[in-house]
């Protein structure tokens, strides 16, 4: 697979995963990828790995490329359990998602930042530090044409502005993003709707 390392790094780092204690986190999650398409609608999404401990998260992560090298238009998709990376899935279906957009350009001789923002991110998913963690979905880091790239942090209730607007500040400062923006999906019967909320996160202010 195309996201995964070289098979000598690989069991390098799968030797050091197996010292590490097998510390259960509170939800199973599942660790998704698509390569570049030239259609959206062809978008293929596969599924890299399942884990469910510290050390199954470490042993995935330890092998998989940063995202910092990701291909333009690929996307890692990290989702609780069975939850399916798209707006259809009804886990999804009354969300939206805060958004960290950042230009790789000016992250040249910063990647091991942006890299951190990404871990540290995760890290205090999976670790359930958000104070409404249950109410996320997964996150998905997406690697843009043009050097541009996103950070996007998927929740499930768009219509709860209090649960909105405090993950939407944590996502912030876990991220170590200077903005972020909102955007809602929610799904009719006929076709996925998407639009934006002006959120001047920086500011503490909220436009509904």
């Amino acid at each position: 697979m195309a996201a995964m390392k070289n098979v000598s790094t690989t069991k390098q780092e799968e030797s050091k995963a197996k010292q590490l204690p097998q510390l259960p986190l509170q939800y199973k999650w599942t660790l998704w990828h698509n390569a570049p398409s030239p259609n959206w609608k062809d978008k293929k999404v596969n599924i890299i790995g399942h884990f469910a401990t510290v050390a199954d998260f470490w042993r995935l992560f330890n092998n998989i490329l940063p995202p910092s090298q990701l291909e333009a238009g690929s996307d890692y998709h990290l989702f609780k359990g069975n939850v399916k990376p798209e707006w259809e899935d009804q886990f999804n279906a009354h969300g939206g998602c805060w958004i960290f957009r950042f230009e790789k350009k000016l992250l040249i001789s910063k990647l091991t930042k942006l890299g951190k923002s990404v871990y540290h991110t995760v890290l205090k998913i999976i670790g359930h530090n958000f104070d409404e963690s249950d109410d996320i979905c997964g996150l998905v880091v997406s690697m843009r044409d043009k050097n541009k790239g996103k950070l996007s942090l998927w929740i499930k209730e768009a219509r709860n502005e209090k649960i909105v607007r405090s993950l939407g500040q944590q996502f912030k400062e876990f991220s170590r993003a200077n903005s972020v923006e909102f955007q809602v999906c929610y799904i009719s019967s006929f076709c996925i709707v998407s639009f934006f909320l002006v959120v001047f996160i920086h500011f503490n202010l909220f436009f509904w």
